[in-house]
């Protein structure tokens, strides 16, 4: 029993360790990648602020990719949103 509960928090240090790597996170709106912006981040979560003062009140896209330290591109994730006034 001891055996398994030490194997378990070795296995949760592993998991923060990793957690803790610098992650760069490249979004764009509505498929233009001219308009390309990029962030640094660490960690697993991400707070975004950007400005969307040029977006309309219509259907958009957010699609976003993440480089991991190695320079390994995720796949792009796209998701739909809409702006209310």
């Amino acid at each position: 029993m001891q055996r398994l509960v030490w194997c378990i928090c070795l296995l949760c240090m592993c998991g923060m360790a990793r957690g803790q790597t610098d992650y760069e996170y490249i979004y764009w709106f509505d498929g233009d990648d001219s308009s390309i912006k990029t962030i640094k981040a660490s960690g697993n979560q991400l707070h975004l602020d950007t400005d969307v003062s040029h977006l309309n009140g219509e259907l958009h896209t957010l699609t976003m990719q993440v480089r991991d330290e190695e320079g390994v591109l995720s796949p792009p994730e796209t998701r739909m949103f809409m702006l209310f006034n």
